[in-house]
């Protein structure tokens, strides 16, 4: 949600008006309450949704692969 903001000569709020539509992903524990970020400047945020796609390729973790590139 967004407003826009007059401080001269009061201040003074226009309505919340949405910018855009999400699916955040719910919650898994008090750590991940926030499932999201904005960015330093405002202008960017990150948010972490759910996939639409069911069958999505599985996340792969290669530990130690500075040693693979070695040899």
């Amino acid at each position: 949600m967004a407003v826009s903001l007059k401080t001269s000569p009061t201040v003074e709020l226009s309505a919340p008006v949405s910018l855009f539509a999400t699916s955040p992903q719910p919650p898994i524990s008090a750590l991940s309450f926030f499932s999201y970020d904005v960015s330093a400047n405002g202008q960017k945020f990150l948010i972490n949704t759910r996939s639409p796609t069911q069958n999505a390729a599985p996340l792969s973790v290669v530990l130690n692969w500075q040693a693979e590139i070695e040899k």
